[in-house]
């Protein structure tokens, strides 16, 4: 079977987002860009120790890739 094209190709990338920085923004956009997905999936760990709660560090995560817009998904791990 031929590669999915970019329409239809996603990828995940989950960690603790603690805090979120511009290099996870870079890495996201450049995985978008570079490998033509048309959604990368970024999945929060929610158990453990963190600086940040959950809730704040998937607020900065919105915050920091607001304009990458519908190409992007936060969900949350426990």
């Amino acid at each position: 079977a031929a590669p999915a094209s970019g329409a239809d190709r996603n990828d995940v990338l989950v960690a603790d987002f603690d805090p979120p920085t511009r290099a996870h923004r870079a890495l996201v956009a450049a995985a978008i860009e570079q490998r033509r997905l048309a959604k990368v999936y970024l999945v929060v760990k929610l158990g453990g120790e963190f600086d940040a709660s959950a809730v704040e560090r998937i607020d900065m995560l919105n915050l920091l890739l607001a304009e990458l817009g519908d190409r992007v998904e936060i969900r949350g791990e426990p």
